[in-house]
C-alpha cells in the first residue's frame, strides 16, 4: 500500500479497550473484533485520518526497538485485513 494512503476508522463502528486491546464492533453486522497490541496502538492512532507513513511512525515511535521493515509488513497487513472486514475505510 502507498506510503501516502490516508486511512480512517469505519464511521459505523465503535469500540472500547479492555485489558490493553480493542474490541471492535461493526454497527452494520454486528461482528466483533479484537485487536492485538499493533492492531489497538494503530486503531488508536486513527482517532484522526492518517496516512500509512504516519501510522508506521506512531508504531516505531511505541516500539523503537522494533524492525522499520517489519513494522511496516505488519502496518500494511493490518490495514488490508481491516479494509477487507469493513473497519477501517481508505480516504479518496
Amino acid at each position: 500500500m502507498d506510503l501516502k494512503t490516508k486511512i480512517k476508522r469505519n464511521g459505523n463502528s465503535s469500540f472500547q479497550i479492555a485489558d490493553g486491546k480493542a474490541v471492535v464492533m461493526l454497527a452494520v453486522n454486528s461482528n466483533i473484533f479484537t485487536l492485538n497490541e499493533i492492531g489497538t496502538v494503530i486503531w488508536e492512532l486513527l482517532e484522526t485520518p492518517k496516512t500509512v507513513e504516519e501510522l508506521v511512525a506512531g508504531i516505531m515511535k511505541k516500539f523503537p526497538d522494533d524492525n522499520q521493515d517489519a513494522i511496516m509488513v505488519d502496518v500494511d497487513a493490518f490495514i488490508m485485513d481491516c479494509l477487507k472486514e469493513q473497519l477501517l475505510i481508505q480516504e479518496a
